[in-house]
C-alpha cells in the first residue's frame, strides 16, 4: 500500500509540472565579442541573439518590441515564426540615440497564443 501511495504521488507531481510548464522558453543574450556600433546618424546598436524553444504541437509567431518609441528593433532575417517542437535562433539589432537610451533596455517578446515575456537586456554606449 505505501509503495501505491509513494507512486501516486510520483505520476501526480510529474503530471502537475507537465501541466504548468510554458510553451516557448526564451534566452536572449548580446552577441559574443560584440561591443556597441555607431551608426551615420549618430545613433548606437548594440547586436543580440535570441533562442527560442517552442515545446507546444502548433506554429507560434512572435513580436519583439520595446515600448520606448525612440528605440527601434532590427529583426535581421525577419524571421517570427517559431516551428513545433523545435529551437529557434534570431538575430536583432537594438538602435537608439545616446541621448535616449539607458544602460538597460526593456524589450517585450509578444507570442500570438497570448503569452508576453519582458526581459531587460544591457545596451553597451560610449
Amino acid at each position: 500500500i505505501f509503495y501505491s501511495i509513494c507512486l501516486t504521488g510520483l505520476i501526480s507531481f510529474c503530471s502537475l509540472l507537465i501541466f504548468l510548464r510554458n510553451e516557448v522558453d526564451l534566452k536572449i543574450l548580446r552577441t559574443p565579442g560584440q561591443t556597441f556600433q555607431v551608426l551615420p546618424n549618430g545613433a548606437i546598436s548594440n547586436l543580440y541573439n535570441a533562442s527560442f524553444i517552442n515545446k507546444s504541437a502548433h506554429e507560434v509567431h512572435f513580436k519583439i518590441s520595446i515600448i520606448d518609441p525612440q528605440i527601434k528593433v532590427n529583426l535581421i532575417g525577419g524571421q517570427t515564426l517559431l516551428t513545433p517542437d523545435n529551437e529557434t535562433r534570431v538575430t536583432f539589432f537594438i538602435e537608439a540615440s545616446p541621448q535616449t537610451v539607458k544602460n538597460l533596455v526593456e524589450v517585450n517578446i509578444e507570442l500570438d497564443n497570448g503569452e508576453q515575456y519582458t526581459q531587460k537586456l544591457s545596451f553597451i554606449k560610449p
